[in-house]
């Protein structure tokens, strides 16, 4: 019997591990070896604050973990505005971050409810909280932790109150239209932690899905070899999907004036149908462009069997900001999509290295939008 603690960023983890600690021995996810199938009794990590999709993943880093009622998961919730300005401050601390709190209000969440735990529908809630052992909220984290330590059968323990974060003024100059689309950003996170904190209050319980537990997730991410259009045999499947700096780095964040690599493995088990692989970039939520696939050699088919492909997007275009990319294999014409990379690869773009000329030319504000092209100017001047 092993815990595995997913620690979701600013939802009071801290607090939550110094009881942890005195009920188990803990041991970080960074510094566990992966694959031996021997688990602590209890891990503790963000993961990369994803279920599924990443190399840091829960999901990736605990293989087994699918479907064994002997890993038991917990995790904590926290109310969606809340967190996204306890991060922000928390940004504002640890990194050169010059954005104001309703500037960076405009930018996705990476740390989202909705995304940290692979919930796209409302519809969804129920199934994937049910994966947890235990989901807790932060805002009544003593009551929370009370319930767990019944479940587990461990003594209660005051939760002593950790990493107080210290905010200034902004707060007080959001304006009603940015709480308000604050509230529209994080609706789906809204129902998420209603959900939860109805089971804290005494409410409707969260029934643990035990012997079923992440299947869901599993079964949603994996890259099934199937047949868009024909189902009788699969045309083409992707193998794996992800994203470099092109010299090894996979985990990023990457500079906004480094080349980023999208890199696709795929399987073409049907030649007589064009196979043509796509990549979609996505930036909050929105689609920033797609890249498909440019032959240069007068072929429009790849033959049977396994294929790899990249394609480069140049330096100086992402602005600084989160993006996601989602990979497929097509046919144009007429349209048909064989298969579909369903875990988004999330990456960070940051800013340049110092004393590179940017797009930002000498502006230290930040630019709106998802794309920031480096242009080449000419200049040109009169003589008076």
């Amino acid at each position: 019997m092993a815990y595995i603690f997913y620690h979701i960023p600013k939802t009071a983890g801290t607090s939550v591990k110094r009881v942890l600690e005195q009920w188990f021995e803990l041991q970080r996810d960074a510094d566990r070896q992966v694959g031996t199938g021997v688990h602590p009794e209890c891990t503790t990590g963000h993961f990369g604050g994803r279920l599924a999709g990443t190399r840091a993943s829960l999901l990736t880093r605990e293989p087994d973990l699918a479907g064994d009622p002997d890993l038991k998961v917990i995790t904590f919730v926290r109310d969606p505005v809340e967190h996204f300005i306890s991060y922000y401050y928390h940004q504002m601390r640890h990194s050169d971050l010059t954005l104001s709190l309703a500037q960076y209000a405009q930018r996705p969440f990476e740390f989202s409810l909705s995304k940290v735990l692979h919930i796209k529908r409302e519809d969804e809630i129920e199934a994937r909280l049910s994966n947890f052992f235990f989901v807790g909220l932060t805002e009544d984290i003593q009551t929370s932790m009370d319930i767990l330590a019944d479940r587990a059968g461990k003594p209660r323990l005051e939760v002593p109150t950790q990493r107080i974060g210290i905010r200034d003024e902004q707060i007080a100059t959001l304006s009603d239209a940015d709480f308000e689309m604050l509230t529209n950003k994080f609706a789906l996170d809204r129902k998420i932690y209603e959900r939860v904190r109805e089971s804290v209050a005494g409410g409707a319980p969260l029934a643990w899905n035990r012997t079923d537990q992440f299947l869901d997730v599993v079964r949603q991410t994996a890259s099934p070899q199937r047949s868009i259009g024909k189902n009788e045999t699969p045309v083409a499947s992707i193998d794996e999907f992800y994203v470099s700096d092109g010299a090894g780095d996979f985990d990023g964040p990457y500079a906004c004036d480094q080349p980023l690599f999208l890199h696709l493995s795929f399987r073409v088990h049907d030649a007589s149908e064009r196979v043509q692989p796509a990549f979609r970039v996505l930036w909050n939520e929105k689609t920033v462009f797609t890249v498909a696939y440019t032959p240069d050699d007068g072929t429009d088919r790849f033959a049977e069997g396994v294929h790899t492909v990249s394609a480069v997007i140049p330096p100086h275009l992402l602005n600084i900001s989160q993006y996601e990319f989602e990979a497929s294999l097509c046919d144009p014409d007429p349209v048909q999509r064989w298969d579909v990379c369903e875990s988004l690869v999330t990456v960070d773009v940051t800013s340049a290295t110092p004393d590179t000329v940017s797009a930002a030319g000498d502006w230290q504000s930040p630019f709106p939008g998802p794309i920031r092209p480096l242009l080449a100017w000419q200049k040109g001047a009169e003589a008076q």
